[in-house]
């Protein structure tokens, strides 16, 4: 209700008129507008309803009422209702829920991967400083090689990090046959020679072997609705995306094939979604449809490691995933 006054306010509906007049037909643009002038407003309630400030309470606010809307709350579905009207964001972009994610920017090319680990391990455990030469030994990063998404799930388990890897990637079959199935697995010739140049197949079979003893791999491809769901939780997601499809990344890869990059999700809208991008983008805004292909493509493939902070991991201890690598490590 608080919400809906200040909404209706004379001089915040002159903003947005104002908004409107600049942007045109550009949503987008238009979805920027009123989120900036909206927090500005939003930031004393919040306070006064022990909400943390924007966006942080946007997301809260809406996660609470979404309980609400499910049981067909009448008061609470016109009062949101009402809301989006006077933001003038009804038909078509809903505000979006957004996490605060530490943001940090990789050092040199193809350390996405160690960069996107930081930034998860910095969210779940904010007392602890990681330097990226930590990050290149925890996932056992090697000069000119790629590191696979196993190698970044490992490094956070052994932090304590309570994190999954979904991938419908026959793993066991590529420690069985290293580069052999790597040629086979690839239909292109080219891509193929270029995994099995760029991969360090030790370090790689190390990490799918240290897999059996604490899991962590959930053999599927996460879909469009397992994302919303898990981000929907607070859980921190780090999705593949071939980069060569995104318009603002495709100049750092070139034409080059196989062109795969690590984000980490930290906002979806109706239309959009915000990306933590390493190579130097934070909260970047790209189109749902572009996010999706880039996603879906091959190599990327829907996988998805997703990070649940808990309790015990802000204190510090030890989790029982990264107590059965280390056990696992000691027996051989």
């Amino acid at each position: 209700r608080a919400l809906r006054l200040v909404y209706g306010e004379v001089g915040f509906q002159h903003r947005l008129l104002m908004a409107t007049a600049r942007c045109g037909g550009d949503r987008l643009a238009y979805f920027e507008e009123v989120r900036a002038a909206a927090a500005v407003v939003q930031k004393p309630i919040f306070a006064a309803f022990g909400l943390p400030a924007p966006p942080g309470g946007v997301a809260a606010l809406r996660r609470l009422t979404m309980r609400f809307e499910k049981e067909g709350d009448p008061a609470v579905l016109s009062l949101g209702l009402q809301c989006r009207l006077l933001l003038g964001v009804e038909g078509g972009i809903a505000i979006t829920d957004t996490m605060d994610v530490p943001f940090f920017q990789q050092p040199e090319r193809g350390a996405c991967v160690q960069t996107c680990v930081m930034m998860a391990l910095k969210w779940c455990f904010p007392e602890r400083a990681y330097t990226f030469e930590r990050l290149d030994a925890l996932t056992g990063r090697a000069a000119e090689k790629w590191t696979w998404l196993v190698q970044a799930l490992v490094a956070l388990r052994r932090e304590g990090a309570e994190a999954t890897l979904f991938s419908d990637f026959d793993f066991s079959g590529l420690r069985a046959g290293g580069a052999a199935f790597l040629r086979r697995h690839f239909a292109d010739a080219e891509v193929a020679e270029l995994v099995v140049e760029r991969t360090d197949l030790d370090a790689l079979t190390r990490a799918i072997g240290s897999l059996g003893a604490a899991g962590g791999l959930e053999p599927r491809r996460f879909t469009v609705q397992d994302l919303g769901e898990a981000f929907l939780r607070d859980h921190l997601l780090l999705l593949p995306v071939d980069s060569a499809m995104l318009p603002d990344l495709s100049a750092l890869v070139g034409s080059r094939s196989h062109s795969l990059h690590l984000v980490a999700l930290t906002g979806i809208g109706r239309h959009h979604v915000r990306l933590h991008d390493p190579s130097g983008m934070a909260d970047w805004i790209v189109n749902g449809s572009l996010f999706s292909e880039a996603w879906s493509a091959a190599g990327a493939d829907n996988d998805a490691i997703v990070v649940v902070r808990s309790t015990s991991q802000t204190s510090g201890a030890a989790s029982p995933h990264a107590t059965a690598i280390a056990q696992e490590r000691s027996d051989g």
